[in-house]
């Protein structure tokens, strides 16, 4: 009788490792494969997508053209070249490439 519980002990002793291994190693795969797709994703100084130019404007003591772009409830507000400001009208929509709040490109 008493050897029987040791076997049964010994048996849920070792499900009981296999459990706590196996839960510890899909807690590493699944905390390296976010910590990759973190570190690969977009730069937050970075911003690619389809946007909506919502309105534009020029402030006179910097010298500088602003575009107000909009995608869902989030809003941003990049810096113009003057060529890209003449050229765009507004309401707007296209592609947005900007980096560090220049943008680059707006088709």
């Amino acid at each position: 009788m008493k050897r029987d519980y040791l076997y049964i002990n010994k048996q849920v002793n070792s499900l009981g490792y296999f459990v706590l291994v196996l839960i510890l190693g899909l807690l590493v795969f699944f905390f390296f494969r976010n910590s990759r797709q973190f570190l690969s994703g977009i730069n937050p100084d970075q911003v690619e997508g389809f946007y909506l130019l919502t309105d534009k404007y020029y402030v006179g003591k910097e010298q500088t053209y602003y575009g107000v772009f909009q995608q869902g409830d989030k809003q941003m507000t990049g810096r113009l070249s003057a060529s890209l400001y003449l050229s765009l009208q507004v309401p707007q929509r296209g592609y947005l490439h900007m980096k560090e709040g220049q943008v680059i490109k707006f088709q």
